[in-house]
């Protein structure tokens, strides 16, 4: 499983496979053990987007890009709270 990072989320290595940027929201999909996990939803409010360790906009993703993907679940599903491409 991805390493935790307590009540304010989980950190994991995966792939982005969708971007929304009309809903401002992201589908990366990671492997959990020897399966396949989708983490997906929209960006929290305080969202750390980072390219290399620059800072980035949700335009400076593509699809295919290789990252690290902080989340939490919620009630109403995963909230995205970091996002960072090297």
């Amino acid at each position: 499983m991805g390493k935790s990072c307590g009540p304010i989320g989980i950190l994991m290595r995966g792939v982005i496979t969708i971007i929304d940027s009309a809903d401002n929201a992201v589908v990366v999909e990671v492997i959990l053990g020897e399966k396949p996990f989708t983490v997906s939803g929209p960006l929290s409010s305080g969202v750390v987007l980072r390219r290399g360790r620059a800072p980035a906009n949700l335009t400076d993703f593509v699809v295919g890009d290789q990252v690290t993907v902080k989340w939490r679940a919620t009630d109403y599903g995963h909230i995205i709270q970091m996002l960072e491409a090297r």
